[in-house]
């Protein structure tokens, strides 16, 4: 996993700048998630994690609000941009960056206010021991913002070789050929249902508070794109739109589903 993620740097400092489909999807899932934090209205000090930062931009934009951050990642490089930003943005004083795993967080019980985890439960073999970490230290009464990708997002089941009736038999192939060396053992991103978070959610002893979709496309067939960037975005708009009004089954059918829980 670190070695994947250290591979792909480039993309991550890169993918929120880009004008596609892509970078479009990526800044309105940081876009929710800044909405849910400002909707908490904590008070300046309060203590902060995320876990899995990258390359910073949501731990600095907690510094900013006046938060004390710890960020985490598995990978040195992403701690070392999320540094620098901080310095850039001159809340190096309020924010702490440190390399950690999500199964193993090496901080005290009860410590956090709010602990964030976006684009990190995708690459875990369970939910389990991540979540039961994050509840450890949280605060009584603290919130935990987190996401997976939809296992059901429209443009999975518009696709056969994406859609989640054919991903059990695709990870069991995948294992197969993995073990017999006919292909790299690699990191790869799961999705996750809707209630199967929820549900995981419960177990870890946490209170759902809301839980929203979002994000549609990039739309393709057999993984080959079939809408031009500029349509993608379009089309995105179209169905966002018509969503976040709570239309039925779009409500439900966007690339992330992002939550809200409370201790």
């Amino acid at each position: 996993m670190e070695e994947y993620f250290r591979s792909t740097r480039p993309f991550w400092k890169d993918i929120y700048e880009q004008n596609g489909i892509d970078g479009t999807l990526y800044r309105l899932r940081r876009d929710r998630v800044n909405a849910i934090v400002d909707s908490l209205g904590l008070p300046t000090g309060s203590q902060a994690l995320e876990i899995g930062c990258g390359m910073g931009l949501i731990s600095v934009g907690l510094a900013r609000r006046g938060y004390h951050v710890n960020a985490v990642d598995i990978e040195m490089g992403m701690i070392e941009s999320v540094r620098r930003l901080a310095t850039e943005a001159k809340v190096s004083n309020r924010l702490i960056g440190q390399v950690g795993d999500v199964h193993h967080l090496d901080f005290r019980d009860n410590t956090f206010d709010m602990v964030i985890a976006i684009g990190v439960l995708e690459w875990v073999p369970s939910l389990a021991q991540p979540l039961s970490e994050m509840t450890r230290v949280l605060k009584p009464g603290g919130h935990l913002i987190v996401n997976v990708d939809n296992a059901w997002a429209l443009h999975c089941l518009l696709d056969p070789l994406k859609s989640g009736v054919s991903a059990p038999a695709k990870r069991l192939a995948r294992r197969m050929l993995e073990k017999m060396g006919a292909i790299r053992v690699a990191a790869h991103p799961g999705r996750c249902s809707i209630r199967r978070l929820d549900a995981a959610i419960a177990a870890a002893g946490l209170r759902k508070i809301h839980g929203t979709t979002c994000g549609f496309g990039p739309f393709s067939f057999l993984s080959r794109t079939v809408l031009p960037d500029r349509l993608g975005v379009r089309v995105h708009n179209f169905l966002q739109r018509r969503a976040d009004r709570g239309i039925p089954v779009l409500r439900s059918a966007g690339e992330v589903y992002l939550v809200l829980a409370r201790k």
